[in-house]
C-alpha cells in the first residue's frame, strides 16, 4: 500500500527456514510499484487521480481492504527519516506518494 506495488501477490511473498523456524524474508519483485507499468494512470492529470487507477492483488483489489485485515495480524513501523531519504533521490511524484500512503 505504501508504495502502490500492483504485483504484491501470494507468490512474491516468501519465508526464510532456517532449519529451526520459519521467518518473513525480505521483500521482492518491486517493479510494479509507483505506478510504473500502469496504464491508466499515465492518462491521469494529477496524482490524486493516478492513484485511483493502482490495485492490489492478494485478497483483494483494494489496497485499503487489504491494509484492514493484514493490520490486525502485524504493525508497521516507518523511519521518519525515511521520507527525508526518499526526497533526496530527487524524483518529486515517488515523494509525493510517499506522502499520500503514509499520510505525513
Amino acid at each position: 500500500m505504501l508504495i502502490l506495488n500492483e504485483d504484491r501477490h501470494f507468490n512474491n511473498l516468501g519465508m526464510i527456514f532456517d532449519e529451526k523456524k520459519f521467518r518473513i524474508g525480505p521483500i521482492f519483485d518491486n517493479g510494479k510499484s509507483f505506478l510504473i507499468g500502469n496504464q491508466k494512470a499515465r492518462t491521469c492529470k494529477n496524482l490524486e487521480e493516478k492513484m485511483t487507477h493502482a490495485y492490489a492483488k492478494a485478497f483483494s483489489p483494494s489496497f485499503q481492504t487489504n491494509y484492514n485485515y493484514l493490520k490486525k495480524y502485524c504493525t508497521l513501523k516507518i523511519n521518519p527519516e525515511a521520507l527525508t531519504k526518499v526526497k533526496e533521490l530527487g524524483n518529486p511524484e515517488i515523494t509525493a506518494i510517499l506522502q499520500k500512503t503514509i499520510r505525513c
